[in-house]
């Protein structure tokens, strides 16, 4: 799709050629492509240094293979999962990550592959270097360093680049997870939610103020219960915004 290719091309510009890319070579450059290639970079650096293990999760494969040129430059030792791994390796390639003694230091994921049913408490940061438009695909991710066995406490990270498509997906995002909150009542829905700087606050309109104000005596039962039902939505929303740090 149109939203999709222009995704692609935000990640790195690398993908917005559109060439065949099952088998490439790319230099230095790859390190310079890519914002996020960059940012990404400094914080495994940074992990590294402390003996930390990071989980790296893209939806695109081809930028999980740019990730991972860039990642051999820079001298990383990494695991990779994603659709292409046979059933019967998913094991030992998880054991590798998960064993303190493996040296490996990054997994680099593929959300729909490796984004459920995989306990990977090994590494206390988990990386998504783009968004799903479901808000649960993204969830899903964070939550395998959220597993029974993890000592630490977790930081997750969503690469959102400004100005882009980007922004819309984390927009679509937080409007789910809020109509998820105001019809199901899942606060925990919301854990780990993007921020945006969006406010969910409805307003008062003046339409709202005059019907309120025509009611007579017979409708004061029904005008208090859309009060105590609006005051009960707007701390809700209230509530939400607390948790998306908006």
């Amino acid at each position: 799709s149109q939203a999709t290719a222009v995704r692609d091309y935000g990640l790195v510009k690398h993908l917005g050629q559109g060439f065949e890319r099952e088998k490439f070579e790319l230099g230095p450059e790859v390190l310079t492509g890519s914002a996020k290639v960059l940012e990404l970079l400094r914080v495994l650096s940074e992990q590294r240094e402390v003996g930390r293990k990071t989980l790296v999760f893209s939806q695109f494969t081809q930028f999980l293979d740019i990730i991972g040129e860039a990642l051999q430059l820079r001298g990383f030792a990494f695991a990779r999962l994603d659709g292409s791994s046979k059933i019967e390796d998913r094991q030992c390639i998880v054991d590798t990550f998960q064993d303190e003694a493996s040296g490996i230091d990054v997994f680099l994921v593929s959300l729909k592959a490796g984004g459920v049913g995989l306990n990977l408490t090994a590494a206390d940061k988990v990386i998504l270097m783009d968004l799903s438009f479901n808000p649960q695909d993204n969830r899903q991710a964070e939550d395998r360093a959220h597993r029974l066995g993890q000592t630490r406490p977790v930081q997750v990270i969503y690469m959102v680049t400004a100005e882009t498509m980007e922004e819309k997906v984390v927009k679509a995002n937080i409007d789910k997870m809020a109509l998820d909150y105001k019809f199901g009542g899942q606060k925990s829905a919301l854990k780990g939610a993007p921020s945006s700087g969006l406010s969910l606050a409805p307003e008062a309109t003046v339409d709202d103020e005059e019907d309120e104000g025509e009611e007579g005596d017979d409708g004061a039962d029904e005008v208090e219960d859309k009060k105590e039902a609006k005051a009960a939505e707007a701390e809700a929303i209230r509530d939400l915004e607390r948790q998306l740090g908006l």
